[in-house]
């Protein structure tokens, strides 16, 4: 009985000294999840709703606070509370108290890199949850969650005015999503911005992603406006979130082998032509000076054009394959397609956003192998032996095939023509996971190519055998070809 007493005893002095001794920012996070803490004094950086940031210039730290309390920035706090770990890994204190001891003048944000946002890991221990989880591959930039950052990128996602988070990219392909509060817009595709804001994470896909939280408006200056958008063709939103690509390898199969392993890919929402670019679409660029007008094109796409182009592509004015203003624009490279892009304030599809379009099923978690389910029909899609579009008409008209329509509403993915993806193509890319994890694979893919760097087609053409011979119309199919080349069969997709 006495030494259960001297216990308790103990384990109350114990409680008493860690609470009677207040701490930095850094060392609480460095305590285990569940252990008592007493914050030093430290800055208001950042209020919302539900939850504050703080900032204590000694420890150069910043940490999340879960309290109701209603603060003010400037406002000079202490804490008292329990250390906890949320579902994005970010250490936090669940206050039970927050006392407010006057006002300090604001820490100025440091300046970062897209990836050094988050910050490797410091000191931390997923056995305890001890120490805050950083970011796979931040180049060794010390864990920064928690404090005020600056930075500037390109935005890779979105258009004007949609109410929702947003990627940006400054060359490192670092995924780094800058998370709006109500009320703010999206800058749109194209816009420079330069943002400041509190370093934070998100978990998605298995893996953990830089975030920069603004504070409000005042947080984003636009250096560069978004791209002007110009393409007429209609598109269909595709919401954030996972989806399965890919399938599984079947050893006695080798057309699965370049598409496999079947694995998870978050995705940020985006928008995608509900149709392939039409001739119509194409005409506007054309019209507009767009095959002389260097701005447009890559410093390897204008040299390209230079040698291999006239004012348009090939067949532009053949019209024995019966084509119309409503038939998808062929015979070009995907040098002459990133060049309408550019002109338009699109881009083409990758990979990745071309096939959670055509062929997965939010509703049953579920990717489908062609666009319209499991089961092949030869009449919802143009193939070589398609019964509803002869032979000698070739391509057909866009949206000819209503049944054949995918999940989000795009139309042609199987037949017609092959998509130019953007993004480079290797056969063994699906078992080689990015350092960011799968999360927006390929889509901060610069546009100058090399003339040699293979790049992807998806979806078969009007040229394809339609099962059991051929794969080549189902969504999950993958090719590779040279950009300097072009065909009859194969035309695009933007996406914005």
């Amino acid at each position: 009985m006495r030494i259960i007493l001297f216990t308790i005893i103990g384990l109350l002095l114990l409680s008493h000294n860690v609470l009677s001794n207040p701490i930095s920012c850094l060392d609480a996070k460095k305590l285990s999840d569940g252990s008592p803490v007493q914050l030093s004094p430290a800055t208001v950086v950042a209020p919302f709703s539900g939850v504050f940031y703080v900032f204590d210039k000694d420890s150069n730290c910043g940490i999340r606070v879960v309290s109701d309390v209603q603060l003010a920035l400037g406002q000079r706090v202490e804490i008292t509370g329990t250390m906890r770990t949320n579902a994005h890994y970010e250490r936090q204190i669940e206050a039970a108290n927050v006392t407010v001891q006057g006002s300090d003048s604001l820490p100025q944000p440091v300046h970062v890199t897209n990836k050094a946002v988050g910050g490797e890991d410091l000191n931390y221990d997923a056995t305890t949850g001890a120490g805050q989880r950083g970011v796979p591959a931040a180049g060794g930039a010390s864990n920064n969650v928690g404090s005020l950052v600056v930075t500037s990128g390109t935005v890779t996602m979105g258009a004007t005015g949609d109410a929702y988070d947003f990627p940006i990219d400054d060359g490192s392909a670092s995924g780094l999503l800058v998370v709006v509060p109500a009320g703010m817009k999206n800058p749109g595709y194209g816009a420079r911005v330069n943002v400041s804001g509190i370093s934070s994470l998100r978990y998605v896909c298995g893996v953990t992603r830089r975030a920069i939280l603004l504070r409000g408006p005042d947080d984003m200056r636009i250096e560069q406006p978004a791209f002007e958008y110009k393409h007429t063709g209609e598109m269909v939103y595709v919401p954030a979130g996972e989806f399965l690509m890919g399938v599984d390898r079947d050893p006695n199969n080798p057309n699965t082998w370049k598409n496999s392993p079947r694995h998870k890919v978050y995705l940020d929402g985006y928008w995608i032509g509900k149709y392939e670019v039409t001739r119509a679409n194409y005409r506007k660029f054309i019209e507009a000076g767009g095959y002389n007008d260097p701005k447009y094109w890559s410093p390897q796409g204008w040299w390209w054009r230079q040698q291999y182009r006239d004012q348009e592509p090939p067949w532009w004015s053949d019209y024995s394959f019966g084509q119309t203003e409503n038939h998808p624009v062929i015979g070009l490279s995907p040098f002459e397609m990133d060049a309408y892009c550019k002109w338009a304030g699109v881009r083409r599809s990758n990979e990745a956003e071309w096939e959670k379009a055509a062929g997965w099923d939010p509703v049953a978690s579920r990717q489908r192998k062609y666009p319209w389910g499991d089961t092949w029909y030869p009449d919802r899609c143009n193939f070589f032996n398609d019964p509803i579009t002869p032979l000698d008409k070739v391509t057909a008209p866009v949206g000819t095939y209503p049944s054949g329509v995918s999940y989000y509403g795009c139309y042609d993915m199987s037949g017609n023509v092959f998509e130019w993806c953007r993004g480079h193509f290797s056969e063994t890319w699906y078992s080689e996971t990015p350092a960011i994890g799968w999360i927006n694979p390929e889509g901060s893919q610069r546009q100058e190519y090399d003339f040699y760097d293979y790049q992807a087609y998806k979806g078969g053409s009007w040229f394809t055998p339609g099962p059991p011979a051929g794969v080549m119309v189902e969504c999950a199919t993958r090719y590779g070809q040279y950009p300097y080349l072009w065909n009859q069969d194969i035309g695009f997709r933007v996406t914005r």
